[in-house]
């Protein structure tokens, strides 16, 4: 039950960033390509930026009170594990908000073809999970919810690596509270479907 309500969430997260992703990364390569203009990179930073932040924002506030309610109501979870069960809900749909907003963030590194710098992070999060699946083979503890504060808080850390590294390398994704052009935001998402 919970695995499928955290699952669900996971996944969903994933294939919404997937899409978003490659959609703001050709925007920003086009611009890139077309007018190598920081302004414009600005431009559509802003726009993905605005549009990660409200998903981040509506995930918080539809999908905490929703899946808490599942987790309390719909699942069959014995009453001695519901508030592990919803602490582990909770942990991971900040993770994935963490996630969502790291995604205008990391698509500035495949538009500008930091390809080894994305593999990097990818092996980090690999040796990250590793270490603590092992730390978990180990451990006296709830495993449940040793496993979920482990792996959100790694999850959320790599992308606040990510989101720092960006800010630093690329001037265009400091403009996170620049104004947002509504026809980036339209064209943003007409791509993504």
């Amino acid at each position: 039950g919970l695995y499928a309500v955290v699952g669900a969430l996971v996944g969903f997260f994933s294939f919404l960033g997937g899409l978003l992703n490659a959609s703001v990364a050709r925007h920003y390569a086009f611009a890139l390509g077309e007018t190598g203009s920081e302004a414009d990179q600005r431009d559509w930073f802003a726009a993905a930026f605005r549009i990660h932040l409200l998903l981040a924002v509506l995930a918080l506030a539809v999908g905490l009170p929703a899946g808490e309610w599942a987790v309390r109501r719909v699942l069959d979870i014995p009453p001695a594990r519901t508030g592990t069960c919803v602490q582990v809900f909770r942990l991971s749909l900040l993770a994935a908000c963490a996630n969502m907003l790291a995604v205008p963030f990391a698509a500035m590194y495949t538009a500008r073809q930091r390809f080894v710098k994305l593999a990097l992070f990818g092996l980090c999060q690999t040796a990250v999970i590793f270490s603590g699946a092992w730390w978990l083979l180990h451990a006296d503890c709830d495993r449940l919810l040793a496993y979920a504060g482990y792996m959100s808080f790694a999850f959320a850390g790599l992308a606040a690596v990510q989101i720092v590294g960006a800010m630093c390398e690329f001037p265009a994704c400091r403009a996170v509270f620049a104004p947002a052009r509504r026809d980036r935001i339209r064209a943003i998402l007409a791509f993504v479907g």
